[in-house]
This record gives structure tokens, sequence and C-alpha cells, in this order.
């Protein structure tokens, strides 16, 4: 009875798009109309005021976080996240990244790319790149992270996505286990540029990446950009706040 009754008027229930769980059928453009009541429960939305750099929530509006108050103005870059980063994100991410679930990068870059469009996209001129993953690491995950969402973005907005950064060190240990001082050590040299020489004096470039922790990869790549006649902003999918940094 039931097949019948789909066949004829379609299924009312679907699945979360982040945890499979059934939800209602619903037709809608957002992507947190496709999550279940658990995931919509447990996800949370940045709150206001921010950092007006980094996006941090802030207790006062219009004001620098203290990690960015002690970057100097000419190394800031401008970020935007979906969620913070709370045991929710943190294990969207893990089953993401880790446990190779490349069915996540979907969800993961249309909600970025909505959150672009309202913040980003009136820029000229307008580009996408990303974090790069070095190669080693693609091979044991099977997939840039980053570069998945960077396309999907792209695809969704029409706007074009280039390779411009390589990623030339590799580390056995993982970015999110180490401390401040270990970041920033262990990107020195990291990155390079790879992109053609060309006349994109004043262009605007979005970096995509999967978590803003303290912003030193951010940082760092906005470096070669910035040397190249960007203007770097990022988007991340989730910011981090200390408990789980």
């Amino acid at each position: 009875m039931r097949s019948w009754w789909s066949k004829i008027f379609g299924d009312s229930s679907a699945s979360c798009w982040f945890c499979q769980s059934p939800r209602p059928r619903v037709i809608g453009d957002h992507v947190w109309e496709q999550l279940c009541a658990g995931c919509m429960e447990k996800r949370k939305i940045l709150a206001y005021p921010q950092c007006k750099v980094c996006g941090k929530p802030s207790s006062i509006d219009d004001s620098f976080c203290y990690d960015c108050q002690r970057t100097p103005e000419y190394e800031r870059v401008v970020n935007i996240s979906c969620v913070e980063y709370n045991h929710w994100a943190r294990l969207v991410v893990q089953q993401w990244k880790y446990r190779g679930d490349e069915r996540l990068s979907r969800p993961m870059g249309l909600w970025m790319a909505s959150l672009i469009k309202q913040r980003f996209l009136s820029r000229d001129r307008f580009l996408i790149t990303y974090v790069p993953c070095h190669r080693n690491r693609v091979y044991e995950r099977g997939f840039d992270q980053a570069k998945q969402l960077a396309h999907i973005i792209g695809a969704q907005l029409h706007v074009p996505v280039m390779d411009l950064l390589v990623r030339q060190s590799y580390q056995d240990q993982q970015q999110s286990k180490r401390s401040r001082e270990q970041r920033l050590q262990a990107l020195v040299g990291a990155f390079s540029y790879q992109g053609k020489q060309m006349d994109v004096s004043g262009q605007s470039v979005l970096l995509v990446d999967d978590v803003y922790t303290t912003g030193s990869t951010v940082r760092e790549c906005a470096k070669l950009l910035r040397r190249a006649n960007f203007q770097p902003v990022a988007c991340t999918f989730a910011r981090a706040n200390s408990e789980y940094v």
C-alpha cells in the first residue's frame, strides 16, 4: 500500500543530509531545511556580535577578539563560518574528513555557498581557491576535502575555482592536535604559490577550508595570495571555540 501511494504522490519522508536519520520531506533551498530535528537542535549557528575579522562570537559589538588584536593588521584575514565547531560539527567533520564520507561534502559546500552569497558575492572580479592537502594526505584519505568544498561552492555560485596553492610539507600529526605555537611553527614554509603570472591586482579571492581554529593556516595562505596581488577573504564550514581547539 505504501509503495503504491509513494509512486503516485511521492514519499513524504526523506533522510537528513548529515546523519541520514529520517526527516519530513520539504521543498526548500536552504541546507538547514534538509536536517533532521536532532541535527537542527545540535548544530550551533555562530552568535552575534562577532569579531569583525575572524567571526568568533564576542561580547562587544564591532570589536576584535584577543587573537585578532595580537595579529598585525596587514596579516588579518576576514573569515566567515557556517556553524560553531561544537560537538556536533566535530563529529560531522571527523566522519567526512577521517572516515572518508565524501557524501558530506555536498551539504557542507552548499551551506557555505549560501553564506558566501549573503556576505561576499557583491565583490567584483571574484574567484575561489582553497587550502590544499599534501599529496600524501590526499592518498591516505582518497580526496582533498577543501578542494571538494571549493568546487561545490564554485558550481553553486557560478564562480571559477583555481588551484593557486600547493602544500609542500607533510606532518604526521594533525593540526587539530597541536598547540597554537606548534601550529605556527609547522606552517612556516608549508605552502607555496603555484598560480600563473597574470594581472590580478585588486581581485578578491575566496580561500576555502573546513575549520577555522587559530587562523594560522588561513593567514599563512593569505600571505602568498597577497604577494600575488590578490585580496584574500576566507570561508570555513566551522569556527572553533576554545573547547574543541
